[in-house]
C-alpha cells in the first residue's frame, strides 16, 4: 500500500491510500475480534454489507447526477455499469473499495462490542449462578453484587486478545471486580481458535 502510494504510477494512488491507512485498523479489528468472527459472523455481515452496498449505490447516483466526480488520474480505471459524463463506468473499483473498507472499519468495531457484550453477559450469568449455589450450600445469604461497567467490558474484550495488556490496564485503573477476566475454558478457546462460550453464542444465534 505504501509503495503504491509513493510510487510513480498515479493510477494506483487511491488503492495505495486505502491499503496504507486502513491496514492498521483491520489489524486491530482482527486482533480484538477474531474470537467472535465465527460465532457472530451474521452480526459482522449484517452490520457491514447493507450500509456498505447502499453507500456505494449512492455514490454511483451522485456521479450519474453530476453531484461529484473523481479525477481519473489517481484511479485504476477498473469500472462497470453505464459510463458517466467522462465515459468511465459509474461503479469504480477504487471508490467502492474506499466506501466498503471505511464502512467495515466502523461496523466491524461495533460488531465486536456487541458480540463481546453478549459473551460477557453470558459469562456473568454463569458466574452469578455458581456464586448463588455456593452461598446456598454454605447457608449464607447472597449479597448485593457490584454492577459491571463499560470498563469491565473493555477489559473483557482486551483480555480475549492480549491478556497481559489487559492485566496492566486493570492495574493502572482497577475495576470494581475481576468479572472481566475470561473463564479458564474461554481463555483456552481464545488461544486455540475457539470453543466454550463461542459455541454457546453460536447456538444462541441459530
Amino acid at each position: 500500500g505504501v509503495a503504491a502510494l509513493v510510487g510513480e504510477d498515479d493510477s494506483l494512488r487511491c488503492l495505495g491510500l486505502v491499503a496504507s491507512f486502513f491496514a492498521p485498523v483491520f489489524a486491530l479489528i482482527l486482533n480484538l475480534g477474531s474470537r467472535y468472527l465465527l460465532s457472530h459472523w451474521r452480526l459482522f455481515v449484517a452490520g457491514w454489507l447493507p450500509p456498505g452496498a447502499w453507500t456505494v449505490a449512492i455514490d454511483c447516483v451522485g456521479q450519474q447526477q453530476r453531484v461529484w466526480r473523481f479525477p481519473q488520474t489517481f484511479l485504476t480505471g477498473v469500472a462497470t455499469l453505464p459510463p458517466d459524463s467522462s465515459g468511465v463506468g459509474l461503479l469504480k473499483l477504487d471508490i467502492a473499495a474506499v466506501y466498503l473498507v471505511s464502512t467495515f472499519a466502523v461496523t466491524g468495531t461495533g460488531a465486536i462490542i456487541l458480540a463481546a457484550a453478549q459473551e460477557f453477559a453470558a459469562q456473568r450469568q454463569r458466574q452469578r449462578g455458581g456464586e448463588a449455589s455456593e452461598a446456598g450450600r454454605a447457608g449464607a445469604a447472597e449479597g448485593e453484587q457490584e454492577p459491571e461497567t463499560l470498563w469491565h467490558l473493555g477489559l473483557f474484550i482486551l483480555h480475549g486478545a492480549a491478556p497481559a495488556l489487559a492485566e496492566r490496564a486493570a492495574a493502572v485503573v482497577p475495576p470494581s471486580s475481576s468479572a472481566w477476566r475470561l473463564a479458564p475454558g474461554q481463555a483456552d478457546g481464545a488461544a486455540g481458535g475457539g470453543t466454550g462460550a463461542r459455541e454457546e453464542a453460536l447456538r444462541a444465534n441459530q
